[in-house]
C-alpha cells in the first residue's frame, strides 16, 4: 500500500487544484464528468452546486500552497460564470439565490457565500462581497424556529419543497460564518451561533457523519469558543471514526467526505489547544493516514480522481473532495511535526 507523506499530499492536492483548471472551458464552466479512459467522451449533465463547490476549493488551495499556475485566474473565471448564471433574485427582495436544476437549493447557497468570500479574499473586489450580503439575507431568511433551514423551493417562487439533503444545514452554517469573517455583522453571527446551539440540542449531522457540519463547528468554534460547539462536533467525529462502513464502501466520495469532516475536528481541537495532547488527535491522523493510502487506488494521472473501479467516472466533485483531504492532512501532519 502507497502511503502518504505531508509532502505527497500537498503534491497532490496541488495537482488537483490544477486538474480542475485545466477542465476549465472557455465559458468559465468546467468539463463536468467523463469514463475512463475516454476524457472526450462526456454528456449534458452539470451541476451548479458543483461547480460553486469546485470555485471555492481552487481559491482554498491556490490560498494555502499557492500560488499555483493559472489557478486563481481559472477560479475568478469559474466564479464569474457563478454569478452571471446560476444567481437570480429571490421574489421581488434584494435578496439572491442559487439555482440548480430548476430550484433554489440552499446548498448552493451556503457554498456559494464561501466561493464569494474567497473571492473577495483573493482579489478586494467589493462586488463579490456586495453579492454576499444579498445571499446571505437569503439565507437568513430560511432559518426556522428550531434553528435548522428551509432546504428546497420551486423557482420562482412558491410553497417549501419537502426535499431535505444531508449536506444543506452545514453548507448553509460554513457560508454564514464565512460571511461573518469578512464583515463582523453581529446579526450574523448570532443567528449562525443560535443555529448551532438548537441543532446541537437535536444532533444534527451526528448519524449523518456530516462534513460539512464539521466544517462548519470548526468556525464556529473559532468566532465564538464554547464547549457545548466542541462537544457537538466529537460527537460527530467519533461517530465517522468508529463507521467501518464508509471505508469499505467502496467508492472515493464515502473516504473523502469522513476524512474531511475529521480533519476539520483536528484543526477544532488544534483551536482549542487540545490536538498535539490530544488521543482523539492521534486516532484522526492514523485514520486519515490511512484513508488517504486507499484513496490513491482511485488516482489516475496528475490529479485526476475516479469514484470506483466499478465505475471508473472522473466528475468535479470528486477531484475537489480528494484535493480537500489531501490538503488538510498535509496541513495538520506538518504541524505535527513543528
Amino acid at each position: 500500500m502507497r502511503f502518504a507523506t505531508p509532502q505527497l499530499a500537498t503534491r497532490v492536492a496541488g495537482d488537483c487544484a490544477l486538474t480542475l483548471t485545466h477542465m476549465l472551458r472557455p465559458d468559465g464552466t468546467f468539463i463536468y464528468r467523463y469514463m475512463l479512459p475516454e476524457p472526450d467522451r462526456t454528456d449534458a449533465l452539470y451541476s451548479n452546486i458543483r461547480h460553486i463547490a469546485a470555485v471555492w476549493f481552487l481559491l482554498e488551495v491556490d490560498k494555502t500552497i499557492g500560488p499555483l499556475p493559472g489557478v486563481r485566474n481559472a477560479a475568478i473565471k469559474s466564479g464569474d460564470c457563478m454569478i452571471e448564471n446560476f444567481f437570480a433574485p429571490y421574489s421581488s427582495t434584494d435578496m439572491l439565490c442559487v439555482l440548480d436544476e430548476g430550484f433554489i437549493k440552499l446548498g448552493g447557497a451556503g457554498l456559494a457565500l464561501n466561493a464569494l468570500c474567497s473571492l473577495y479574499d483573493a482579489t478586494s473586489d467589493e462586488r463579490y462581497l456586495t453579492l454576499a450580503g444579498k445571499i446571505a439575507a437569503y439565507v437568513l431568511k430560511q432559518r426556522r424556529d428550531d434553528g435548522d433551514f428551509v432546504h428546497v423551493r420551486p423557482y420562482p417562487i412558491g410553497p417549501v419543497h419537502p426535499s431535505r439533503s444531508n449536506f444543506f444545514t452545514g453548507q448553509a452554517l460554513m457560508g454564514l460564518l464565512a460571511y461573518w469573517q469578512q464583515t463582523r455583522l453581529a446579526d450574523v453571527l448570532d443567528a449562525a451561533m443560535d443555529s448551532v446551539a438548537k441543532l446541537d440540542k437535536q444532533n444534527i449531522g451526528v448519524k449523518t457523519t456530516s462534513h460539512w457540519m464539521l466544517y462548519a463547528l470548526e468556525q464556529a468554534y473559532k468566532a465564538r469558543p464554547d464547549e457545548r460547539t466542541l462537544d457537538y462536533a466529537r460527537r460527530i467525529s467519533e461517530t465517522i471514526l468508529s463507521d467501518k462502513g464508509y471505508r469499505t464502501a467502496g467508492t472515493l466520495t464515502s473516504i473523502a467526505c469522513g476524512t474531511e469532516g475529521i480533519l476539520a475536528f483536528d484543526r477544532l481541537l488544534q483551536t482549542a489547544g487540545q490536538s498535539r495532547t490530544s488521543k482523539t488527535r492521534a486516532a484522526i491522523l492514523k485514520q486519515a493516514r490511512q484513508n488517504l493510502s486507499v484513496m490513491l487506488k482511485f488516482k489516475a494521472d496528475g490529479g485526476i480522481f475516479f469514484q470506483s473501479r466499478a465505475r471508473p467516472e472522473v466528475r468535479i466533485d470528486y477531484i475537489a473532495h480528494a484535493g480537500l483531504c489531501f490538503l488538510g492532512y498535509s496541513l495538520q501532519a506538518a504541524s505535527d511535526t513543528r
